[in-house]
C-alpha cells in the first residue's frame, strides 16, 4: 500500500543559523570569573590573594564558605551547560 507524502517545506533561513556565535558565546561565558566576582561582592575579598590562589569554586569554597563555594559551582556548571545547549 502507498502512502501520498506531502513535499518538504521550502527552506526558510533561521535568524539563529549561526555557528560562529557558539564559541565566541562559550569563550565569553567562560571568561566570567565568577569566584572572583562572588568574593568581592560578597566579602570584599579577592579571591585571587587567599587560599591556592585559584580562582575557582573549590577554593571559593574553602576560603568562602559552603554555601558560596557550591553557589559558584552551580553557577560554573550552568555556564558551561549553557555555551553546551546554545549548538
Amino acid at each position: 500500500m502507498w502512502v501520498r507524502v506531502p513535499p518538504p517545506a521550502p527552506y526558510k533561513p533561521n535568524r539563529y543559523n549561526v555557528p560562529w556565535l557558539i564559541p565566541i558565546l562559550g569563550y565569553l561565558l567562560g571568561s566570567i570569573p565568577t569566584a572572583y566576582v562572588a568574593g568581592r561582592l560578597l566579602r570584599g575579598r579577592d579571591i585571587r590573594q587567599m587560599g591556592d590562589g585559584n580562582v575557582g569554586a573549590q577554593n571559593a569554597f574553602r576560603q568562602l564558605g559552603a554555601k558560596v563555594g557550591i553557589t559558584i559551582g552551580i553557577i560554573d556548571i550552568g555556564k558551561g551547560a549553557l555555551a553546551v545547549l546554545c549548538d
